[in-house]
């Protein structure tokens, strides 16, 4: 989407409600919590990217994803 509100574009696609989405340092990702297999995951996407990559799988919820530097 441009500054003025214009060009919005779906970044996802799928039927359920995904949420919490957080820009990657680099802007080339977003991580966000979003349904899968009936319950919340943390998936990640590149912008522009046509899939997304779960990062969790645990039975439970997970939600609030955040990117933290790589230790040194």
């Amino acid at each position: 989407m441009r500054a003025n509100g214009t060009g919005v574009v779906r970044f996802t696609t799928g039927p359920a409600y995904d949420r919490e989405p957080a820009w990657s340092p680099d802007g080339a990702s977003i991580a966000y919590a979003g349904v899968v297999g009936g319950d919340f995951d943390i998936r990640v996407k590149a912008i522009g990217g046509s899939s997304a990559v779960t990062l969790t799988t645990s039975p439970a919820n997970d939600y609030d994803p955040a990117w933290q530097p790589l230790p040194r």
